[in-house]
């Protein structure tokens, strides 16, 4: 009978080597599969930045390649010392000290020329609108008036009273320094 229980003994030593080595492949098992995941993750933030790199590099490209074009459209205005747009400010702040209503539109190329198109649409005294482009002739600016249109908005009691609407057609094609 000792025999039975030495087999018996060895049967149970094996069985639980085995359920000791099961537990340890399993064990790795899932330290490999964790480990294999965070590689995964690794590897797509690899490829995601560099996809953005990629992008970084082909942006610059880009802009590289549109050098005279943006050149082109930068020209078009005209900056001061502080980086404003001395243009848009200077036919605004005119037309407030004149006490003109403004609107600006139609910023465009004018073909053939190297200009800037401005439409112009003033509301005021008629006497206020002609001052106003008697001062822009006079302004650093190299201008020339396109077309021009007036029209009586409303009559007041006196002429100076009246409200005009003028609608210019301005070409600015530089900026004069002295």
């Amino acid at each position: 009978m000792p025999s039975k229980s030495i087999t018996g003994k060895a049967f149970a030593v094996v069985i639980a080597i085995d359920i000791a080595l099961l537990g340890l492949w399993a064990y790795f098992f899932f330290m490999l599969r964790s480990e294999a995941q965070e590689i995964e993750t690794a590897t797509d933030r690899i490829a995601e930045l560099d996809a953005k790199g990629k992008g970084a590099v082909a942006l610059e490209h880009l802009l590289e390649e549109t050098k005279s074009e943006q050149d082109k459209v930068s020209s078009y205005f005209v900056k001061g010392e502080d980086g404003t747009v001395e243009l848009y400010y200077a036919l605004e702040s005119l037309a407030d000290e004149l006490k003109l209503k403004l609107t600006i539109s139609g910023a465009a190329e004018t073909p053939g020329v190297s200009a800037l198109g401005l439409e112009l649409e003033l509301e005021g005294a008629f006497q206020n609108i002609v001052h106003f482009i008697n001062l822009v002739e006079l302004s650093p600016f190299v201008s020339d008036w396109i077309d021009m249109g007036m029209e009586l908005v409303s009559k007041g009691a006196k002429p100076q009273d009246s409200v005009w609407r003028a609608r210019l057609s301005l070409r600015i094609s530089s900026y004069v320094t002295n």
